[in-house]
């Protein structure tokens, strides 16, 4: 089994310029700036199985044998920050420029790959203020993915990386909070570039590595949640349509992308026992729709549905906070494949979770 593992330092800077904004719905907006505030984090992890995601640089996939080892020193600075304050709206803008230096090798020195990338990401964002309890929202902004064509002979540009695959996201949203309901509806559009192999890549210097159109996800996505007495009741559902589209092979506009459930649903309930004060019991059910295995939609898994159940009791004692949690997930054993990616020419299937015991303790002193 392959593993991979990595270590990220990343700092960002914030800055932002005092200064006055006319805006349409204000008399007068009056801009708020903080300090420039260094911000420093290490993250180091272990994955056993591909694809990985690597300090939000996008999927890494990690050869299965032999041991593949996979270095990434990221470096950020947010250079612009716009926070418009007033008694209605709020908009709030940001710039986001990154530096990659990314390198990996297999344990037998072969295949080394390195290289480094730069960019930069805008975000744009509005809310609007109806009442206190309610709140409509509009948000534009890019997210960066890197791809590297695999150093095999087999390829034509080895170890080359691609350019930057910049997607794009908007969102326009409602959403109201009180003391007994919460609700929230939110309609999007993301386009995400896409990279292929093009030729055919059954002997050396067949294969080449580009960018090929885009996957378009939009859809529709609502939740809510209620409280009343000792019950509580929350729910989310997603509508997709995801579509290729600007690829070079025309057969594939209009499919739908691997490994993308079209439809998603999470209902949960929660009671509080009257009898056991510091007891909650808690149900889940998850559902997701099928997912496509083959980029041509030829071949397609199941759609799965599941159900969790699980307790927590909350006491305090000896000076400290006890939590106590025990729960079972997916109770009726479901078998079902849960992920569906394609990558490479070869199509990987993650299995569903089985039936899964848990319990845990924790203790706030």
């Amino acid at each position: 089994m392959a593993h991979t593992a990595f270590s990220s330092r990343a700092w960002g800077l914030a800055l932002a310029p005092l200064f006055t904004l006319n805006f349409p719905l204000h008399a007068l907006a009056q801009a708020s700036a903080e300090a420039a505030k260094p911000e420093s984090v290490t993250v180091t992890g272990r994955y056993e199985a591909p694809p990985a995601q690597m300090a939000g640089f996008g999927e890494v996939p990690l050869a299965r044998t032999p041991l593949q080892v996979t270095s990434i020193n990221t470096t950020a600075l947010r250079d612009l920050g716009i926070d418009t304050l007033g008694e209605i709206t709020k908009l709030d803008a940001s710039k986001r420029a990154s530096q990659l230096d990314r390198s990996s090798v297999r344990t037998d020195g072969s295949r080394a790959i390195r290289y480094e990338q730069s960019f930069a990401t805008p975000w744009l964002a509005a809310t609007w203020q109806f009442s206190p309890e309610t709140m409509a929202y509009a948000s534009w902004g890019q997210g960066v993915e890197t791809d590297v064509t695999p150093n095999r002979p087999r390829y034509l540009n080895p170890g080359e990386p691609l350019p930057a695959l910049k997607s794009t996201q908007t969102e326009v949203g409602l959403k109201h909070d009180s003391k007994t309901l919460g609700w929230g509806l939110t309609v999007f559009d993301i386009q995400r570039p896409v990279a292929a192999d093009f030729g055919n890549c059954d002997g050396d210097r067949t294969c080449s590595r580009q960018l090929d159109g885009y996957a378009r996800h939009r859809g529709v996505e609502a939740n809510a949640d209620t409280r009343w007495g000792a019950w509580s009741l929350r729910g989310s559902a997603m509508w997709l349509q995801a579509r290729r589209e600007g690829s070079a092979t025309a057969s594939l506009n209009g499919l739908v992308p691997d490994n993308v459930a079209q439809r998603s649903l999470r209902l949960m309930a929660a009671h509080q026992l009257a009898a056991l004060p510091g007891l909650t019991l808690q149900a889940q059910l998850s559902h997701e729709g099928p997912r496509s295995v083959l980029p041509d939609n030829s071949l397609q898994v199941a759609s799965w549905t599941t159900t969790s159940l699980s307790a927590r009791y909350s006491l305090k004692a000896v000076g400290a906070e006890w939590l106590l949690r025990a729960g079972v997930d997916n109770v009726f054993d479901r078998r079902a494949w849960q992920e569906t990616p394609y990558q490479y020419g070869h199509s990987y299937l993650y299995p569903l979770a089985p039936r899964t015991w848990r319990a845990s303790l924790q203790v706030n002193l």
